[in-house]
């Protein structure tokens, strides 16, 4: 990987415990997420644009989309190591990249997440074309996919949801339910069967979802390809969500 500034690209170790592996021994969505949130907020901070300098220009980091791809499986109780580094803005947002390497040094999972920025008090998006990050160089320009994330369009659900009612736990910084979360949710509702593992994961946030609404996790399986979206009494979508599985 190559760029013109060191800290444009940025390394951190995680030692994964056994709350982060499902009944499968395979790392849970959410964490995988979280990984990926966490990484990306303490980068942030370094490059000057972390939560409370933010905050001070009553801006706040606001997810968009989410995607990951599984390469390799990750044994239990092991320190994988993440590298990530954001992509120069451009008029839609910001972009950033993931790899996550296991102990051997080998590439297991790679992602990738776009962000923007949005008014802290009046809840409405922020056009920011600039680089805001502050870098005595140039970022790095490197994706780990071809193609920008694809939105994951409606569909015609199956019978069957399954309701939620996200509480006080789900909830993040910002007052709203934490990005990660909606991936238990997802899990929850498509429950997948033994033997079957995630090779690609993508969430798409169209709403922000506060403590006590009712959410309706309604899904559509076709083939090893699970659609899933969250939708409010009134029927308007709060995420989407694609699950693509393989067999063991």
């Amino acid at each position: 990987m190559q760029t013109t500034s060191p800290e444009a690209v940025f390394h951190k170790d995680y030692t994964l415990r056994t709350s982060d592996f499902d009944r499968d021994r395979r790392l849970h969505p959410a964490t995988v997420l979280d990984i990926f949130q966490s990484v990306a907020g303490g980068h942030a901070e370094l490059l000057g644009v972390g939560f409370e300098p933010m905050l001070q220009q009553r801006l706040v980091w606001v997810i968009v989309r989410a995607r990951y791809q599984v390469l390799r499986e990750i044994p239990m109780h092991t320190t994988v190591s993440v590298t990530t580094w954001p992509l120069p803005p451009t008029r839609a947002g910001f972009q950033r990249e993931y790899i996550l390497r296991n102990e051997a040094g080998e590439t297991a999972i790679i992602g990738s997440s776009d962000w923007v920025l949005m008014h802290s008090e009046k809840r409405c998006m922020v056009p920011k074309k600039e680089n805001i990050y502050k870098l005595q160089g140039e970022l790095c320009e490197e994706r780990v996919f071809p193609e920008r994330l694809r939105r994951i369009r409606d569909f015609q659900p199956d019978e069957g949801e399954y309701l939620v009612r996200p509480g006080f736990s789900d909830l993040d910084m910002n007052g709203h339910v934490n990005n990660i979360k909606y991936a238990n949710f997802v899990m929850d509702a498509i429950h997948p069967a033994p033997g079957e593992a995630i090779s690609a994961f993508q969430i798409d946030y169209h709403r922000e979802v506060l403590q006590g609404e009712e959410l309706r996790i309604l899904t559509q399986r076709q083939q090893e390809l699970i659609l899933a979206k969250g939708v409010d009494p009134s029927g308007e979508a709060s995420f989407f969500c694609s699950v693509e599985l393989k067999k063991d």
